[in-house]
């Protein structure tokens, strides 16, 4: 699974990016899972690797900043995240957003879920990075189906909405 922009860096106009990356396994055995950093225009032959980290079954991890997090980057670091897992019943979504400077400044970000390549009818994903907070948010999503056959799609309740 790769999130092909991941970041910890100061943008135009002010703005800092960070990237948060959530896991979880939506399987009934542990898996094994590793992070790979490969840094905007070096050489990715051979990345750096993450520890490995466990994920019980149905077990969920929040990495905020997870390139500060897992691979102690400092600002000034662009690239790539790529998750490797032991078995295909983890699912991973990362967020790379501004952090406002202010209270009551707005931010924005563009967050990417990968559940998976499965054919799998009863399979499930989240859509994390939804903070549930008083202020008023809002949040537009986004389904691809990569297939010609019908895919049934449940947002926000147990009633399906759409059909892609």
């Amino acid at each position: 699974m790769l999130h092909p922009a991941a970041a910890v860096a100061a943008g135009a106009q002010g703005a800092f990016f960070q990237t948060d990356v959530e896991i979880n396994n939506t399987g009934a055995e542990e898996a094994q899972v590793a992070f790979q950093w490969l840094p905007r225009g070096e050489d990715n032959s051979t990345p750096t690797q993450s520890e490995p980290i466990a994920l019980a079954p149905g077990q969920s991890l929040r990495y905020e900043n997870v390139l500060t997090e897992v691979f102690s980057l400092g600002a000034d670091s662009l690239g790539a995240l790529k998750m490797t897992a032991t078995t295909e019943s983890v699912i991973g979504m990362s967020r790379t957003y501004n952090i406002p400077a202010g209270e009551t400044a707005g931010t924005f970000a563009r967050a990417c879920c990968h559940p998976g390549d499965r054919d799998d009818p009863g399979r499930r994903a989240a859509a994390h990075h939804l903070p549930q907070r008083e202020r008023r948010l809002r949040a537009n999503v986004g389904c691809v189906n990569g297939s010609s056959d019908p895919l049934r799609i449940n947002i926000g309740s147990s009633t399906p909405r759409a059909s892609l």
